[in-house]
């Protein structure tokens, strides 16, 4: 049975899965993990906005935002590596299923991307991310807004 509860957990830990099955060979972190940025060159973190969820007539309106803030050191050479690495998250964020756990691992339903003009994929630049810190990054993020309907 579908519950707000499930509807939770379960959108949350596939859109978890689906980014770090997705990931390449770049180090992806889930917002809130201890990142050792001394250690790493570059690195990108996941951050879930949501979900944000409401029941209209016996059917389920999920909203979900999913950013990705992808940095480079600034002792980098190549000062748009930041953004290159955003772009190929960015061919990650596409249709994403939404599973019970296992065993039964069924298909509840799917994320998609909403496609209305307020919200498109959107990339920003965010240069030199406070350089005060003891070690200075260059950043960007992406952000994909999903939707998903179950009856």
């Amino acid at each position: 049975m579908i519950t707000e509860e499930v509807l939770v957990e379960r959108t949350t830990a596939s859109v978890t899965k689906h980014f770090v099955d997705n990931r390449g060979s770049y180090n992806l972190y889930i917002e809130g993990e201890d990142i050792d940025m001394a250690k790493l060159t570059e690195w990108a973190e996941l951050r879930i906005n949501g979900p944000r969820i409401k029941k209209e007539n016996k059917v389920w309106y999920v909203y979900l935002d999913v950013n990705i803030m992808c940095s480079v050191k600034d002792t980098a050479t190549n000062v748009y590596r930041s953004q290159k690495i955003a772009g190929y998250f960015a061919t990650k964020m596409n249709v994403i299923q939404v599973k019970q756990p296992l065993p039964g691992n069924d298909l509840i339903s799917c994320l998609t991307l909403r496609q209305d003009v307020e919200h498109q994929l959107e990339l920003v630049q965010w240069g030199r991310v406070d350089p005060a810190l003891e070690i200075s990054v260059i950043a960007t993020s992406i952000e994909a807004f999903y939707k998903m309907e179950i009856e």
